[in-house]
């Protein structure tokens, strides 16, 4: 993990990681942490108090990914798997219940906006000449979208919203994060690129940290020679 002038804690497990926890976000107030598990099969949301404790499902069976809790800690969005466009984002109670489908094309990696109004997705925009996925604005309780960044991407690429709620921040691979506003200026770089995949955005919650992992890769040849020779 990388980040500006970041302090340093003792970090402590809330469970073993032996069941396929991973991509988890946390309420707003800390109290609450929601994570995708493949500890059923497949990928489904669960949710945890911080210290690990009252661990349950909160998402149908299915394969659902990449969780974030809304600013007033009652809803998480989410994308999962949808036989009529291949990934879709839901809404769903953060104590569990119904999932709602929020808008009407494939998207994904969903995020809430810290004061509560917007969503923000990776969206297919159109699959004419290959897929353009672009970066979506929508209205917290889904709809149509309001407004395109304008940013071509992948549709695994990672989002965050900056602390003040006016802009998105996002991942290119090998060329750093960038933010791209939503008063439709230039997106401009904010972490330079070093040859490394950046990936899981994340504020700090007085919003003067930004965290992130980079990922380094190796390549070698190997000479593989029959056995016997």
């Amino acid at each position: 993990m990388s980040g500006s002038s970041m302090p340093t804690a003792a970090a402590r497990a809330v469970d073993d990681g032996s069941r396929g926890r991973r991509l988890p976000g946390v309420s707003p107030d800390g109290r609450t942490v929601v994570f995708a598990s493949g500890r059923e099969g497949g990928s489904t949301i669960w949710r945890m108090n911080a210290d690990g404790t009252d661990q349950h499902r909160i998402s149908p069976p299915g394969a659902a990914y990449a969780p974030s809790v809304s600013a007033n800690g009652r809803w998480v969005v989410y994308h999962a798997a949808d036989p009529a466009m291949s990934w879709a984002t839901f809404r769903i109670p953060i104590e569990g219940g119904p999932p709602v489908r929020l808008v009407d094309r494939p998207s994904t990696y969903a995020r809430h906006s810290p004061d509560g109004r917007w969503i923000a997705c990776n969206y297919l925009l159109s699959k004419s000449g290959g897929e353009s996925w672009v970066v979506a604005i929508l209205p917290a309780e889904g709809g149509s979208p309001v407004r395109f960044l304008g940013v071509s991407g992948r549709p695994t690429r990672r989002l965050t919203w900056a602390p003040d709620s006016l802009a998105v921040m996002y991942s290119n691979p090998d060329d750093g994060v960038f933010a791209a506003g939503l008063d439709g200026s230039q997106p401009r770089r904010v972490v330079g690129p070093s040859g490394e995949l950046v990936t899981a955005l994340s504020w700090s919650r007085d919003g003067r940290q930004l965290a992130f992992v980079r990922h380094q890769r190796s390549s070698n040849v190997v000479l593989l020679t029959p056995a016997g020779r």
